[in-house]
């Protein structure tokens, strides 16, 4: 209850306390000297009863409507505390949500950035060494998975928003990086530069920017 609402409440108390004084010791008295002042001592003792009783006849109905006003006034005060409640819990589920997509965002631009290496390895290591190239060709093979796993996960829980910028990258770091530095013959050094710098900045680029617009506070 607020304190203007307990502050009005104390003041009909005081208000009704006071009229019910009145109406008890003095208004009765003073009502029939006014109209039965010369009638015989019994007859101003049952005007005086009367009066008595009309007066206080009055506190009733006016109980029962201060009674009816302090509910509705209740019943506002906690649908108010209700709504602010509900506020609350909807703005902390999705702050939960919000930080929860950041969390899955960032462990796939890990990943790419995981699968990119592995790629750049196997592109410009040793190709003579048989056992380092399997290394990179299992290094591929890992941080493939990895990116496809965190992939599926921004597409279970990321926004709409991302979705289309997280499959081109998936598929362009993939299909066209990954599968390309393993390619025999080697891809040629301007071939290299164009699918895994000119074309995938741009790519890994229009991602982030759609995380970041996602993950920006709407209030």
């Amino acid at each position: 209850m607020t304190r203007q609402r307990g502050l009005f409440l104390l003041a009909v108390v005081v208000v009704l306390l006071a009229y019910a004084y009145a109406a008890l010791a003095m208004l009765p008295a003073w009502i029939v000297s006014l109209n039965a002042g010369t009638a015989d001592a019994n007859t101003q003792l049952t005007a005086l009863t009367s009066t008595r009783g009309a007066l206080l006849g009055i506190l009733t109905p006016l109980v029962v409507l201060i009674g009816g006003v302090v509910g509705l006034l209740n019943f506002q005060e906690i649908r108010a505390q209700n709504a602010l409640t509900n506020e609350r819990a909807r703005a902390e589920r999705d702050e939960t949500r919000r930080l929860r997509r950041a969390e899955v965002y960032a462990d796939f631009l890990s990943a790419c950035s995981a699968a990119l290496g592995a790629a750049l390895d196997r592109y410009y290591g040793d190709q003579q060494d048989a056992r380092v190239q399997l290394d990179y060709v299992r290094a591929l093979g890992t941080t493939r998975d990895a990116m496809d796993l965190a992939h599926d996960r921004v597409r279970l829980l990321g926004s709409d928003s991302v979705q289309a910028s997280a499959r081109e990258l998936n598929r362009h770091l993939g299909a066209e990086i990954m599968t390309k530095s393993n390619a025999q013959p080697k891809l040629s050094e301007d071939d290299w530069k164009r699918i895994s710098v000119t074309e995938y900045a741009p790519i890994y680029r229009a991602f982030t920017e759609a995380a970041r617009d996602d993950l920006a506070p709407t209030r």
